[in-house]
């Protein structure tokens, strides 16, 4: 070694400060915990929540009537009343009979269901319309542009003729 000894005292402070290494890593870890929970229980309030489905029909297939028993009046009774004592009566008469009383029960009337009316079936998909495209008047215009373009070009050759013409002629004379 080249003239350098280490002592006791300098391999126990290496060794010190290399067991106070772990406390930057663990503090990082232990403050990264922290944050990880914390935005586990607050972002979840701060994130607008959508529901999965948006359009949710809910139909009733059948309807059906009320079909409650109704209650049927029974004829009601009277409790016979106790007999009074009477003196006896003669022996040609028949002795009372007991009083009963007469319930006239009328027939209920039938009450026939209506008939359901038929719905028109629901469809849960909206129907396709026909999407009605508009006139591209841009086609037009262009059209409209070359034939203007092409009446332009038209004059200028007629006008190029007419001098080249007028110049033959002048040439001539």
């Amino acid at each position: 070694m080249d003239g350098v000894y280490f002592d006791d005292k300098d391999f126990f402070r290496d060794q010190q400060e290399d067991d106070r290494r772990w406390k930057w890593p663990f503090n990082l870890a232990v403050g990264l915990h922290i944050v990880v929970f914390a935005a586990s229980i607050w972002l979840p309030d701060l994130i607008e929540r959508r529901p999965l489905l948006d359009n949710v029909v809910t139909v009733d297939l059948v309807s059906m009537p009320d079909t409650a028993p109704t209650p049927v009046a029974r004829p009601v009774a009277k409790t016979p009343e106790p007999a009074v004592k009477k003196p006896p009566a003669q022996p040609s008469e028949p002795p009372p009979e007991p009083e009963t009383a007469e319930v006239s029960v009328a027939p209920e009337p039938v009450v026939e269901p209506e008939p359901a009316a038929l719905a028109k079936p629901i469809s849960l998909t909206p129907r396709k319309r026909k999407i009605k495209k508009a006139k591209d008047t841009r086609l037009a215009e262009v059209k409209e542009k070359e034939k203007q373009r092409k009446a332009a070009q038209q004059d200028k050759l007629k006008r190029k003729k007419a001098e080249q013409a007028r110049a033959r002629a002048d040439k001539l004379r």
